[in-house]
């Protein structure tokens, strides 16, 4: 790497890319140009100090990064490609780990498992509970995919879980644990967690595997360490455990994932986990104005578990952080959408970002953009691969990878329709048990026997056919041919004209097949044309990798969880109000307020240009209009960082902080005159948790109150006895 590129980088960029090696802890603040200190470490190891490719491990968390880091060092290098460099996400790099050695786990996993993605291992869980007569409105799937998800990142197996199960909940998930688990292995599958888990447990109880791994990897380059979770720390120890030269960054101030097992004390124990190790600070802010900085600068700074670092601009001048307190909610969004409709006289429609708290508070947001004619892409909506006809021709290529993908095979049994029910389909299934085999093996022994009707099994039979023909082709034929193989084969293309469900205009799924096809192509100009890893990557993508450059000319609508990474030269963030941020299950611990705190903050640092903030003084929550005060994270940012604004259409203007304050003090006040439970009050159950009143029946000892539960829908509770909590 020529002299002139370590030139375009700052000293304390220059200083990270050139350290000598051992372990380093970069702490890299927002906007501070941390992939271009990953990207131009990665050079100078190649081209300075001689460093191999294959020698070079680079971790990170989304496909959409890891893509860009690839491309950034390619540039570097002036190499169109870097096969042997092994870049990627966490689980990308695990699942690959896996695919060379899982065997040596002596498990039944082959090297052709199947990688479920969320909402595979949702609908899973879904069938898994009906089978044990447990109604979805009960106990919804996602959270009991949660609490297994917890319960592996937590090192306990199905059978601990079930023995510490404690409560209805855990109990009614402990069966479930077991079944999922068993269903997984008897179909050479896996989700998100297992590969990790299953390469942790690779790494460490196989030395020879451990051994070879950690002599290949001299250089391992992390990044958002914060982010990181305990399986995670232990794989990069071992791998990291030849050579010690793990360059780690990372910001403790945007450490925001813990609800899904980041954690924090991994980059706060870094010193005392490596003690030798160089701490490098990237102060220097190259994305954002100076007074959209110093307000999230005085924001984080009221966090106590953190490392310190004091970010600073060039960027001089740039308009106040302007701050609207909304009458409710729908004034909110118009005022949101009023102020995109401005500002898009200076900037295109991509260019600007609506962040929010929560997924439901999209809803009004995409309406008023509705009704301004405003184009908006919800991020975190239906993603391109979740999509029916996406979904059904890659369970058809998982399983001609895959034939005991029993998820895959259920999906495409009957699609195109076949005339196969689910009388013919119980009866498969109970063929499989009978005989000890998977579910294929069944279908295939129905048809060579005889045992089902005529039209069934010539329905079978074709399908068999289909299947076979898939399976020769596989391991010779690219993935965008097989799929234009599996097309003509399967006539799906006609079944989607023909197709009620498909709308008055079938057109735009074809698209989508189209759409596939394309993607595929595209694959393989860059990747050779590897089936599995063009299945692991769609299995594997995030919110973010819907997101492409020179994309969809739209206003993005999304979470502050989704926002995480990305940079907008205008943002709004709304919904800035009490019991959102911090959010109501995020209150009642330090912790919890400090990981919302950093959640806004990385929300008020996506911001390049302008920034606006905003509270709505009534929402609606489950169609019941609460009063709501703004977010004491508000309070926190001094008020000449921050101009109050209103608008013509909005008589009522913004009370000022100190104003909300008094009014905070007031209503708590007023809430203690108050009956316990009303309309739209929050409650806890012990045993049902967090919920909200819908309506009370009677009064004293015989008052009934109706509660909806976030995990448990709707119940009807004595209120004298039920053990209920306002809060």
């Amino acid at each position: 790497m020529t002299s002139t590129t370590l030139d375009a980088l700052n000293p304390d960029q220059k200083r990270a890319v050139t350290s000598l090696g051992g372990a380093a802890l970069v702490l890299a603040g927002a906007g501070s140009g941390k992939t271009r200190v990953i990207a131009h470490r990665i050079a100078h190891l190649i081209t300075d100090r001689h460093v191999s490719p294959h020698n070079i491990l680079a971790v990170t968390f989304t496909n959409k990064a890891a893509g860009e880091m690839r491309e950034r060092v390619a540039t570097l290098l002036n190499k169109p490609a870097l096969p042997f460099l092994w870049i990627g996400t966490f689980h990308a790099v695990c699942a690959r780990i896996l695919r060379a050695d899982v065997q040596a786990l002596g498990s039944r996993y082959t090297r052709d498992f199947t990688i479920l993605d969320a909402g595979d291992a949702s609908g899973l869980v879904r069938h898994l509970l009906r089978d044990r007569g447990i109604s979805d409105r009960n106990i919804q799937p996602r959270a009991v995919l949660s609490a297994i998800s917890r319960a592996k990142t937590g090192g306990m197996d199905a059978e601990t879980f079930a023995e510490k199960a404690y409560g209805h909940f855990a109990q009614s998930v402990a069966p479930v644990y077991r079944d999922y688990e068993r269903r997984l292995l008897d179909s050479n599958s896996m989700d998100f967690d297992d590969l990790l888990v299953l390469a942790l447990r690779l790494i460490e109880e196989r030395e020879e595997v451990r051994r070879r791994y950690a002599e290949q990897f001299q250089h391992i380059l992390v990044d958002e360490y914060q982010d990181t979770n305990r399986i995670q720390y232990n794989l990069l120890r071992h791998l990291s455990g030849r050579w010690g030269n793990l360059f780690a960054v990372g910001d403790e101030d945007q450490s925001i994932y813990h609800w899904r097992g980041a954690d924090l004390q991994n980059i706060l124990d870094f010193q005392r986990d490596f003690p030798q190790a160089e701490v490098i600070k990237l102060e220097r802010n190259y994305r954002s104005a100076r007074p959209i900085l110093e307000a999230a600068n005085h924001l984080v700074s009221h966090n106590t578990r953190r490392l310190g670092k004091s970010l600073w601009t060039e960027r001089e001048g740039g308009p106040a952080v302007k701050l609207f307190a909304a009458p409710t909610d729908r004034e909110e969004a118009a005022f949101a959408a009023d102020t995109l409709r401005a500002m898009n006289a200076r900037y295109t429609w991509r260019q600007m970002a609506v962040l929010y708290r929560t997924n439901a508070q999209s809803r009004s947001f995409e309406e008023a953009c509705l009704n301004r004619n405003i184009p908006y892409q919800v991020v975190g909506g239906l993603k391109f691969y979740e999509r029916k006809e996406v979904k059904d021709l890659l369970a058809y290529l998982r399983l001609g990878l895959n034939p005991l993908d029993r998820l895959a095979l259920l999906r495409i049994l009957n699609v195109p329709t076949r005339g196969i029910g689910k009388g013919t389909v119980d009866q498969m299934e109970r063929l499989a048990v009978e005989r000890g085999t998977s579910l294929l093996e069944a279908v295939r022994l129905a048809v060579a026997e005889e045992l089902l009707p005529t039209r069934s099994r010539l329905a079978l039979q074709g399908f068999l056919e289909i299947l076979d023909g898939l399976r020769t082709r596989v391991a010779t034929t690219q993935p965008a041919a097989l799929t234009e193989w599996v097309l003509s084969a399967t006539g799906y293309v006609e079944y989607l004209t023909g197709l009620s469900e498909a709308g008055p205009d079938p057109e735009s799924r074809i698209e989508n097949i189209r759409e596939l096809v394309s993607a595929m192509r595209e694959f393989e100009n860059q990747e050779q044309g590897d089936l599995r890893l063009f299945l692991e990557r769609q299995a594997l993508a995030s919110d973010q990798d819907q997101i492409k450059d020179g994309a969809l000319d739209a206003v993005k609508l999304m979470t502050l969880h989704a926002a995480k990474g990305l940079e907008f030269p205008v943002v709004l963030l709304c919904g800035l109000e009490q019991d959102l941020m911090p959010h109501v299950l995020s209150a009642n611990s330090e912790e919890g307020v400090e990981e919302e705190r950093r959640l806004c903050y990385v929300g008020m640092t996506r911001a390049m240009d302008a920034l606006f903030l905003s509270w709505a003084r009534q929402r609606y929550v489950f169609g019941v209009p609460q009063g709501r005060l703004p977010s004491p994270f508000l309070r926190e940012i001094p008020s000449a960082l921050l101009e109050e604004v209103g608008g013509v259409a909005y008589e009522e203007r913004s009370s000022s902080l100190h104003e909300a304050a008094l009014l905070l003090e007031r209503a708590q006040q007023a809430r203690a005159k108050e009956p316990a439970f009303r309309p739209g009050g929050r409650v806890h159950h012990p045993k049902y948790g967090f919920g909200i009143v819908l309506s009370t029946e009677g009064q004293g000892d015989g008052l009934k109150v109706t509660v909806s539960f976030n995990r448990f829908g709707r119940k009807k509770l004595l209120a004298n006895l039920a053990k209920l909590e306002p809060v």
